[in-house]
C-alpha cells in the first residue's frame, strides 16, 4: 500500500512541475507579445501573470473563474 501511495505522490509532483512549466511559458509569451522591445516591462508583466496564475489555481469559486475568463480571455 505504501508503494502505491508513494507512486501517486511522485506522479502528482511530476504533473505539477510539467503544468508549471507550461504556465511559465505562456506567461513569458504574453509578456513578449505585450512589450516586444522592453525587457524590464516583459519581466514586470511576466511576474504579474505568474502571480495571477498561482492565484487562479487556488480559487474554488466557479463564478470568480468565469468572470476572470470572460474579462481576460488571453491572459
Amino acid at each position: 500500500m505504501k508503494k502505491i501511495t508513494y507512486l501517486v505522490g511522485i506522479i502528482a509532483i511530476l504533473v505539477s512541475v510539467v503544468g508549471g512549466r507550461a504556465s511559465e511559458s505562456k506567461c513569458r509569451e504574453i509578456s513578449r507579445r505585450e512589450y516586444p522591445n522592453d525587457a524590464s516591462m516583459q519581466q514586470y508583466i511576466y511576474n504579474q501573470q505568474i502571480a495571477a496564475d498561482r492565484y487562479m489555481a487556488t480559487v474554488r469559486d466557479a463564478d470568480v473563474k468565469q468572470i476572470a475568463l470572460r474579462e481576460y480571455p488571453h491572459d
